[in-house]
């Protein structure tokens, strides 16, 4: 029931009936009532309330993607397990919201980034689930920031990108894949929520 609020990145087929099958036929069943949630389902702006959501790859942080927070900056180690990022993404406070309301974030990924991501970023664009900019100045409007507060945001990370221990990350990031996020010739930006994605239970062998 905590769940019931979140949209899922499983389609209509996913209804667990090959579980009931079995325990209707006295298999056992273990950890069933563990959920995963997933911290990246794209919100699609065609149809942001959309039940059913697009998975963003886990691949887009790991080759360096940022995620931001409805103030426009990042409050997360973005490399953190998927329970992790989730939780913080969360617990973050939105002022005005309603109390199940859960917030967008932006997922950002520089011009370096993107290059290691040659089949999803295209896929992505095509979907309209990413969208390209050309400028900071570009990327803040969409974020609905003000470009010093992502000036500001960047800039912190391109300081720990580029010295990890003498600059330490404020959200306990040690590796960063894909150079400045300050100075690129380009950025691609997607909304995401977290969203549930599976069973980490089933049938007990």
């Amino acid at each position: 029931p905590d769940l019931a609020k979140f949209a899922t990145t499983n389609g209509a087929f996913a209804t667990g009936d090959g579980i009931r099958l079995a325990a209707d036929r006295g298999a056992a069943i273990i950890d069933i009532d563990q959920v995963q949630v997933h911290p990246t389902a794209f919100v699609d702006p065609k149809n942001r309330t959309a039940p059913v959501k697009t998975l963003a790859a886990e691949l887009l942080r790991g080759v360096g993607a940022v995620i931001l927070g409805p103030d426009g900056r990042r409050f997360v180690d973005e490399l953190g397990t998927r329970k992790f990022v989730s939780e913080k993404m969360m617990s973050v406070d939105v002022p005005g919201s309603a109390p199940d309301a859960l917030p967008e974030f932006l997922m950002v990924l520089n011009q370096e980034a993107a290059n290691k991501a040659p089949k999803h970023i295209p896929m992505y664009l095509k979907k309209g689930l990413l969208v390209k900019f050309t400028s900071m100045a570009q990327l803040a409007k969409h974020a609905g920031v003000e470009e010093s507060v992502l000036a500001d945001t960047f800039a912190a990370f391109d300081r720990s990108a580029a010295d990890p221990v003498g600059s330490p990350d404020a959200f306990g990031r040690t590796v960063f894949e894909s150079g400045s996020m300050s100075s690129t010739s380009a950025y691609y930006a997607g909304w995401i929520q977290p969203a549930v994605h599976y069973s980490m239970g089933g049938l007990r062998i």
